[in-house]
């Protein structure tokens, strides 16, 4: 029971990094977007792929600025309340709202197509 326990608060510990991780990536790059103009208007380097050109065209995602920011939000809210109910909740309930805040995350990409 011990090395289950063990092994949880590994898993917690990485879940934590990940969406650390993920969140100081997207409220970095949130800004930037925002004020990032098309490739196919500007060819700098501070233009985004938006559209259907370049290695992301069949991203979801990148099919224009709105959607990328509306994507870019969506996980940043949700990767922050996460976090949040990490800290907030016991600790055999962290895992789970970590869990499904990554799972929220990874089918965004399936659900927000539907919606946006």
């Amino acid at each position: 029971m011990t090395a289950l326990r063990n092994a949880v608060v590994v898993i917690e510990g990485l879940l934590i990094g990940l969406l650390v991780l993920f969140l100081a990536m997207t409220v970095l790059d949130l800004p930037y977007a925002w004020h990032a103009q098309p490739c196919s208007i500007e060819r700098s380097s501070g233009c985004y792929p938006w559209g259907a050109e370049g290695p992301s065209a069949g991203s979801w995602s990148y099919a224009s600025k709105r959607i990328y920011l509306v994507s870019s939000v969506f996980d940043t809210v949700v990767s922050c309340a996460a976090l949040v109910a990490a800290l907030l909740l016991p600790q055999g309930s962290r895992i789970l709202a970590l869990l499904i805040g990554g799972a929220l995350i990874y089918l965004s990409g399936y659900f927000l197509p539907l919606i946006v």
